[in-house]
Protein backbone atom coordinates (compact mmCIF):
# COMPACT_ATOMS: atom_id res chain seq x y z
CA UNK A 1 0.00 0.00 0.00
CA UNK A 2 1.06 3.57 -0.66
CA UNK A 3 1.10 6.16 2.13
CA UNK A 4 -2.03 7.90 0.91
CA UNK A 5 -3.85 4.54 0.74
CA UNK A 6 -2.81 3.66 4.30
CA UNK A 7 -3.85 7.13 5.53
CA UNK A 8 -7.21 6.91 3.75
CA UNK A 9 -7.87 3.42 5.11
CA UNK A 10 -6.95 4.48 8.65
CA UNK A 11 -9.11 7.61 8.41
CA UNK A 12 -12.10 5.63 7.08
CA UNK A 13 -11.73 3.00 9.80
CA UNK A 14 -11.56 5.62 12.56
CA UNK A 15 -14.53 7.53 11.12
CA UNK A 16 -16.61 4.34 11.03
CA UNK A 17 -15.71 3.56 14.63
CA UNK A 18 -16.71 7.06 15.74
CA UNK A 19 -20.04 6.75 13.89
CA UNK A 20 -20.83 3.41 15.54
CA UNK A 21 -19.80 4.67 18.97
CA UNK A 22 -19.10 1.15 20.21
CA UNK A 23 -16.19 -0.61 21.78
CA UNK A 24 -13.27 -1.76 19.66
CA UNK A 25 -12.87 -5.45 19.03
CA UNK A 26 -9.47 -7.14 19.20
CA UNK A 27 -9.45 -7.46 15.40
CA UNK A 28 -10.13 -3.73 14.96
CA UNK A 29 -7.40 -2.82 17.43
CA UNK A 30 -4.98 -5.13 15.62
CA UNK A 31 -5.94 -3.62 12.23
CA UNK A 32 -5.46 -0.07 13.52
CA UNK A 33 -2.09 -0.99 15.02
CA UNK A 34 -0.90 -2.63 11.80
CA UNK A 35 -2.06 0.36 9.71
CA UNK A 36 -0.30 2.77 12.06
CA UNK A 37 2.91 0.70 11.88
CA UNK A 38 2.69 0.61 8.08
CA UNK A 39 2.06 4.35 8.00
CA UNK A 40 5.02 4.95 10.32
CA UNK A 41 7.32 2.91 8.05
CA UNK A 42 6.13 4.86 5.02
CA UNK A 43 6.65 8.23 6.75
CA UNK A 44 10.12 7.15 7.96
CA UNK A 45 11.03 6.08 4.43
CA UNK A 46 9.89 9.36 2.91
CA UNK A 47 11.80 11.33 5.56
CA UNK A 48 14.92 9.26 4.78
CA UNK A 49 14.58 10.09 1.07
CA UNK A 50 14.10 13.79 1.82
CA UNK A 51 17.20 13.77 4.06
CA UNK A 52 19.22 12.01 1.36
CA UNK A 53 18.09 14.56 -1.24
CA UNK A 54 19.06 17.39 1.11
CA UNK A 55 22.56 15.90 1.28
CA UNK A 56 22.72 15.67 -2.53
CA UNK A 57 21.55 19.30 -2.78
CA UNK A 58 24.25 20.44 -0.35
CA UNK A 59 26.94 18.60 -2.33
CA UNK A 60 25.74 20.10 -5.60
CA UNK A 61 25.56 23.61 -4.10
CA UNK A 62 29.15 23.21 -2.89
CA UNK A 63 30.15 22.12 -6.39
CA UNK A 64 28.38 25.15 -7.89
CA UNK A 65 30.23 27.43 -5.44
CA UNK A 66 33.54 25.77 -6.37
CA UNK A 67 32.83 26.22 -10.08
CA UNK A 68 31.77 29.85 -9.59
CA UNK A 69 35.01 30.56 -7.75
CA UNK A 70 36.94 29.00 -10.64
CA UNK A 71 35.02 31.10 -13.14
CA UNK A 72 35.71 34.27 -11.14
CA UNK A 73 39.43 33.44 -11.09
CA UNK A 74 39.52 32.91 -14.85
CA UNK A 75 37.57 36.14 -15.44
CA UNK A 76 40.03 38.12 -13.28
CA UNK A 77 42.97 36.54 -15.13
CA UNK A 78 41.39 37.39 -18.48
CA UNK A 79 40.79 40.99 -17.41
CA UNK A 80 44.37 41.37 -16.16
CA UNK A 81 45.81 39.99 -19.41
CA UNK A 82 43.62 42.29 -21.51
CA UNK A 83 44.65 45.30 -19.41
CA UNK A 84 48.31 44.25 -19.73
CA UNK A 85 48.00 43.88 -23.50
CA UNK A 86 46.14 47.19 -23.87
CA UNK A 87 48.68 49.04 -21.71
CA UNK A 88 51.54 47.72 -23.83
CA UNK A 89 49.81 48.68 -27.07
CA UNK A 90 49.09 52.19 -25.77
CA UNK A 91 52.65 52.52 -24.41
CA UNK A 92 53.98 52.34 -27.96
CA UNK A 93 51.17 54.49 -29.36
CA UNK A 94 49.57 51.64 -31.28
CA UNK A 95 45.79 51.37 -31.44
CA UNK A 96 45.67 48.02 -33.23
CA UNK A 97 47.65 44.89 -34.01
CA UNK A 98 47.10 42.22 -36.60
CA UNK A 99 48.66 38.79 -37.11
CA UNK A 100 47.59 35.72 -39.09
CA UNK A 101 45.74 34.53 -35.96
CA UNK A 102 44.35 37.69 -34.36
CA UNK A 103 43.21 41.20 -34.99
CA UNK A 104 43.05 43.37 -31.89
CA UNK A 105 42.35 47.07 -31.44
CA UNK A 106 41.67 49.60 -28.72
CA UNK A 107 38.24 51.15 -29.04
CA UNK A 108 36.51 53.85 -27.01
CA UNK A 109 33.56 52.70 -24.91
CA UNK A 110 30.26 54.62 -24.73
CA UNK A 111 30.23 57.52 -22.29
CA UNK A 112 29.13 56.57 -18.79
CA UNK A 113 27.53 59.34 -16.73
CA UNK A 114 27.56 59.17 -12.95
CA UNK A 115 25.85 61.71 -10.67
CA UNK A 116 28.32 63.88 -8.75
CA UNK A 117 26.29 63.49 -5.56
CA UNK A 118 24.76 60.13 -4.62
CA UNK A 119 21.65 61.94 -3.34
CA UNK A 120 19.46 61.80 -6.44
CA UNK A 121 16.99 64.30 -4.94
CA UNK A 122 19.55 67.06 -5.65
CA UNK A 123 19.45 66.33 -9.39
CA UNK A 124 17.07 68.23 -11.68
CA UNK A 125 13.61 66.60 -11.73
CA UNK A 126 13.94 65.56 -15.37
CA UNK A 127 16.87 63.28 -14.42
CA UNK A 128 15.18 61.58 -11.49
CA UNK A 129 13.16 58.36 -11.40
CA UNK A 130 10.48 57.81 -8.84
CA UNK A 131 9.89 54.28 -7.61
CA UNK A 132 6.92 53.37 -5.44
CA UNK A 133 6.88 50.08 -3.53
CA UNK A 134 4.48 48.50 -1.09
CA UNK A 135 5.66 48.77 2.53
CA UNK A 136 5.03 45.15 3.53
CA UNK A 137 6.67 45.49 6.93
CA UNK A 138 4.35 48.34 7.93
CA UNK A 139 1.36 46.35 6.59
CA UNK A 140 2.50 43.34 8.68
CA UNK A 141 2.65 45.53 11.79
CA UNK A 142 -0.88 46.83 11.05
CA UNK A 143 -2.09 43.24 10.61
CA UNK A 144 -0.57 42.16 13.94
CA UNK A 145 -2.16 45.10 15.71
CA UNK A 146 -5.63 44.87 14.13
CA UNK A 147 -6.03 41.22 13.14
CA UNK A 148 -6.91 42.04 9.54
CA UNK A 149 -4.87 43.28 6.59
CA UNK A 150 -4.88 46.97 5.66
CA UNK A 151 -6.73 48.17 2.57
CA UNK A 152 -5.09 46.94 -0.61
CA UNK A 153 -3.53 43.87 1.02
CA UNK A 154 -4.67 40.28 1.45
CA UNK A 155 -3.44 37.95 4.16
CA UNK A 156 -2.08 34.58 3.07
CA UNK A 157 -0.52 32.07 5.39
CA UNK A 158 0.86 28.81 4.12
CA UNK A 159 2.18 25.78 5.95
CA UNK A 160 5.34 23.79 5.45
CA UNK A 161 6.67 20.51 6.73
CA UNK A 162 9.68 20.57 9.06
CA UNK A 163 11.91 17.52 9.42
CA UNK A 164 14.69 17.15 12.00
Amino acid sequence: MKLYEVSNCLRDLLCNLNDEGGELTDAEIELIDSLQEERGRKIDGICAIITEWRAHIAVRKAEVDRLRAGIATLERNEKRLKEYLQANLEKTGEREYQSPLWKIWVQKNPVSLQPVDEDASKLPAEYQRISIEADREKAREYFKANGQPPAGFTANQSTSLRIR
